[in-house]
């Protein structure tokens, strides 16, 4: 990176305060793509104190985030503004209402603003500030009988989710290996001795965190059987092509040119000394019996493949060739049967342990789900799944959705690229009912505000999907138009934390493609609003990690010494004497003026 590209100057889109009152403007839905630093929580503020100004009812806002301190954060900064308005001298309230809209304040907006905190106070229940998780449990709340559920149910947290889940799993791994020729011991052999134990644990955890789409498939389908079945259709499988069968099948005499095979390893016999190991090596693998060779299938792959999978580039040497001319063809011909062979094998292998994956997990999702109904619990996960099932429960949804909808106007969403497909599916039903049929005529005015960025999507874990960002944009873009509201999309890329040079930094090296991928979907375009603030970026050599082989082994107790390298105690020593080296040499800290301390 060069410091010419670091240097170059990035032209502003447009004032950050023009830009930041057209996201708040309350008379339009909004879709905010904002970059970091750029005020999110201060425009969702904005947005939440100019609907208070406009005569919104306090209960009539919900605001969905995505942690409880994002919604402290919201909630204690929109308490902090209004009682400010509430105690403000006239002329320091004129000038946040005009700060604020962008234009002077009427007479009756200066009352209006100070009497929003007593409002704000005598709401009942307070502003409707939530997280996605606390909103859908409110929703089963308050419609428990119609989400199936006992209405005395109670949230377990995650630890003791956690324990319940590991109970649970121990069960499970007792009766499979009492009872190795049921179902789930075979599925369980199977796991184990492919992905070992910490391979397994990790997977089984994987299923049981996205246990809704196996519950929906499984649903969809009538059995797991059903599920497995699909599977195998799906990948070109017949019910009875496993790896076993499969291997079976492709050493048959019938199926391969036997006869052509055998005199071609007698005659690579006569060749250099690595064809002609070759050639007895083939020989001794054709007098095995069938079922041998059926067991030996990898290492008559190796005479026709390399380790990569590919066909080797050389059967013979130029003199076998030309005396035997027709070798090549007959060694060709099959190393192209066996890679056809081969892809139908990993097929086989993969709907093998995406089957035992599927049986334990099932197993384990049933009896988690019998351990939690037999206690009236839900975990986190489901009170999304099952407020989700509710929305979409068919002739309860729509009067669910109704009464939902009785109380409610405007919904704003944020850290919306955190917001997985089930909880996107939440907001859609609930935002529906603003722009379809009655609802989308009447003489209220109803929005919906989203602001996120898909650069800083950190809950994958979660099922956060960055993808889902974009999608839902699009399709409530659409719908609103459609319904004939106001709309508008507002880029927000300019940044009130960094300094230039380390934006240009950043936007330097997420312009290859190479290095975007999973991270944004265009490149990235950002803009400092302290455009006189300097700033450096250096490149520093990477420092090698430690040997992490260790990391898959199972634990054991630490009775040798510490390694006398540790790459992170190094970075942090290489970062310590770098600040020390600028403090020794009172080095002058750029656009400060003073020395750096």
């Amino acid at each position: 990176m060069s410091e010419a590209t670091l240097r170059k100057p990035v032209a502003v889109e447009a004032d950050p305060n023009v830009l930041q009152r057209r996201a708040s403007d309350p008379d339009y839905s909004v879709w905010v793509g904002a970059s970091a630093g750029s005020g999110k929580t201060t425009i969702l503020t904005k947005r939440v104190m100019r609907l208070l100004l406009a005569g919104v009812a306090p209960q009539r806002i919900l605001c969905l985030t995505f942690t409880r301190a994002a919604a402290a954060e919201m909630a204690i900064r929109v308490t902090q503004g209004l009682s400010y308005w509430a105690i403000c001298s006239d002329g320091e309230l004129r000038a946040s209402l005009d700060d604020l809209q962008g234009r002077a304040p009427e007479e009756k907006q200066l009352t209006e603003a100070r009497r929003l905190f007593a409002r704000l106070l005598a709401c009942p229940g307070g502003m409707r500030i939530r997280t996605i998780h606390a909103f859908c449990q409110e929703i089963l709340r308050r419609f428990p009988i119609e989400a199936g559920l006992p209405p005395h149910f109670s949230v377990i947290e995650e630890d003791d989710a956690r324990a319940l889940q590991e109970e649970v799993r121990a069960g499970i791994l007792r009766d499979a290996a009492r009872m190795p020729d049921s179902d789930i011991g075979r599925a369980l052999r199977h796991l184990t001795g492919t992905l070992g134990e910490h391979g397994f644990a990790g997977i089984m955890g994987d299923v049981l965190s996205d246990r809704t789409r196996l519950q929906d498939a499984v649903a969809e389908t009538g059995s797991l059987a059903a599920v497995i079945a699909a599977l195998h259709a799906r990948l070109g499988l017949g019910p009875e092509d496993s790896e076993e069968n499969l291997c079976r099948a492709a050493v048959d005499g019938s199926v391969f040119p036997e006869v052509e095979l055998r005199e071609a390893a007698q005659r690579l016999g006569e060749g250099s000394k690595s064809f002609a190991a070759r050639g007895r090596d083939l020989l001794d693998w054709l007098e095995l019996p069938a079922d041998e060779r059926a067991a030996a299938f990898d290492r008559y792959c190796g005479f026709f493949l390399t380790a990569e999978g590919a066909a080797r580039a050389q059967f013979a040497n130029k003199e076998m060739l030309k005396k035997y001319p027709g070798l090549d063809d007959v060694m060709r011909g099959e190393a192209a049967r066996i890679l056809a062979v081969r892809e139908r094998i990993e097929a086989a292998r993969m709907a093998e342990g995406t089957a035992a994956i599927l049986t334990l997990g099932e197993e384990w999702i049933v009896r988690y789900e019998a351990r939690k109904a037999a206690q009236a619990l839900l975990d986190y996960d489901d009170l999304v799944s099952r407020a989700s099932r509710l929305l979409r429960r068919e002739g309860i949804a729509p009067w669910v959705l109704y009464k939902l909808d009785g109380g409610l106007d405007h919904i704003l969403v944020d850290e919306a690229q955190d917001t997985s497909r089930a909880q996107w599916g939440i907001i859609a039903a609930l935002a529906e009912e603003f722009f379809a049929g009655s609802s989308a005529r009447e003489g209220v005015n109803r929005t919906l505000f989203a602001v996120g960025d898909e650069k800083q999507s950190i809950f994958s874990f979660q099922h956060a999907d960055p993808a889902a960002f974009a999608a839902m944009k699009e399709l409530f873009a659409r719908r609103i138009a459609e319904a004939g509201k106001l709309y508008r999309d507002v880029p927000l890329h300019i940044s009130f934390r960094s300094a230039p040079a380390i934006l240009r930094a950043v936007d330097a090296v997420f312009a290859d493609p190479r290095a975007r991928a999973g991270v944004a979907l265009e490149p990235t375009a950002h803009a400092a609003h302290h455009r006189g603030k300097i700033g450096r970026v250096e490149v520093w050599p990477l420092i090698a990690a430690a040997d992490e082989a260790a990391a898959d082994e199972a634990w054991g107790l630490p009775l040798g010494y510490e390694a006398a390298r540790d790459p992170e105690a190094e970075l942090a020593a290489r970062i310590a004497a770098r600040i020390a080296d600028w403090w020794a040499k009172k080095e002058v800290l750029p656009g400060e003026g003073r020395n750096i301390a």
